[in-house]
């Protein structure tokens, strides 16, 4: 599915140097989804997380490897659910229950058992081999 997202394309920087040999990047392209106009009209609906990667992608798509896209706007207010327990910022009660909870399913369901199983070492004959003529001394001619 092809959608237009030119209404919400904000212009291009050229950026002096960004990275180095193959990885270099020399172009900034801005895209900005608001849901809401400068004159406070709504414009869109906040996107899905999914619906946010794939435009993310589509957009991407269109440019080369020497052009870093920027994205922002509160449109993208899906992305920043990603990073709730990211460190810095405190779980609340309700997201640490959760938390608890999830890690407890997790670990019901897969319990891994470890058999008690015996070791069997096999000797590399070459190595021992080597070993004992070099234990046995030099060779006296």
């Amino acid at each position: 599915m092809n959608i237009d997202y030119s209404q919400f394309y904000r212009g291009t920087t050229n950026i002096p140097s960004y990275g180095s040999g193959a990885y270099k990047k020399d172009t900034l392209v801005k895209y900005e989804f608001n849901t809401t106009d400068e004159h406070g009209n709504k414009v869109m609906d906040k996107m899905s997380r999914e619906e946010t990667l794939q435009a993310m992608k589509d957009i991407r798509s269109q440019y080369g490897d020497s052009v870093i896209v920027e994205f922002s706007g509160d449109g993208l207010a899906a992305l920043a659910g990603g990073g709730k327990f990211m460190s810095g910022r405190a779980m609340t009660e309700e997201e640490a229950a959760k938390r608890a909870a999830r890690d407890a399913a997790f670990q019901a369901e897969n319990v891994i058992q470890h058999e008690n199983t015996h070791r069997i070492v096999i000797p590399n004959y070459e190595t021992n081999e080597h070993l004992y003529n070099s234990l046995a001394g030099p060779v006296i001619m």
